[in-house]
């Protein structure tokens, strides 16, 4: 927009973070910069209408039973996209992540309980990421009994829970091999998730039961669709984090169809 400014003629975009509005200086009324600004007004309706495009694609995926994101997941999840967390190693884990895997396998959505919880894992801490995320208008506060010096469990919007999960050196393998995914909200929102052998194998390291069912799951879409990626993700996991191996078989003792099919893969590709 074309604003005054210390008696001179100025163009100037204004961009929207969170509830907050900033302006961004594009330079002073003149041919060179009114070329710019014709060039943004091009781009703009570009985008709008790629857009509005993914936003049906989203409507129909939902209405066909899809996962849906809520609101203030979404938001969070935007927000993160915009600060270039999913470009620095950053990934959604947990049930958010888990919603995305029937859509990339093309199957059903399992029984999943939906927690009011965002897991968010990455190399960065979790305070460092905080104060970007306020920066882009979102409300964050400690958890209760989690003191903002660790900034590891925070509650955004006053409604769900936010989780950063900092981690460094060996406690990478969830990282490795990302996978892209679109959160199922208005246009879609791009994101970052563990890839899906990857995730099995550390549900299984994980004492709550509901990540164990996460995990059979996944083995048994997995051991259909492409068995070696299991089997690298053991191989690798036993390599780099041997400890691990003796946790995950004693979980699988409480689960013996992924088990078995856990130990056919292996006997194959050995």
């Amino acid at each position: 927009m074309l604003t005054q400014r210390g008696g001179s003629s100025v163009w100037v975009a204004r961009k929207r973070r969170g509830k907050k509005v900033g302006e961004i200086y594009l330079g002073v009324d003149n041919e060179e910069t009114r070329a710019k600004v014709d060039t943004a007004r091009q781009e703009q309706i570009t985008t709008k209408e790629w857009s509005q495009g993914c936003t049906t694609l989203v409507a129909a995926l939902r209405a066909s039973g899809c996962a849906a994101t809520d609101t203030t997941s979404a938001r969070v999840l935007s927000a993160l996209r915009e600060i270039g967390f999913f470009d620095q190693k950053g990934l959604v884990s947990g049930v958010q992540a888990f919603n995305q895997y029937p859509l990339m396998f093309g199957r059903l959505n399992p029984e999943c309980t939906q927690k009011a919880l965002l897991s968010l894992v990455s190399t960065t801490c979790g305070n460092e990421v905080v104060s970007h995320l306020v920066a882009q208008g979102i409300d964050l506060k400690p958890s209760a009994g989690e003191g903002s010096d660790n900034g590891r469990k925070w509650i955004a919007e006053g409604k769900i829970e936010v989780e950063f999960v900092h981690v460094e050196g060996k406690e990478t393998f969830l990282l490795e091999n990302r996978k892209s995914a679109v959160a199922l909200y208005r246009s879609g929102v791009l994101v970052s998730i563990p890839d899906p052998a990857r995730y099995a194998l550390h549900c299984l390291l994980a004492s709550d039961q509901g990540c164990w069912s996460q995990a059979e799951w996944l083995i048994g879409v997995i051991s259909d669709e492409c068995p070696f990626d299991l089997y690298k993700a053991y191989k690798e996991l036993k390599l780099g984090w041997p400890d691990s191996i003796q946790k995950l078989e004693a979980t699988l003792t409480f689960m013996p169809e992924s088990s078995m099919i856990l130990d056919e893969i292996l006997d194959i590709f050995e």
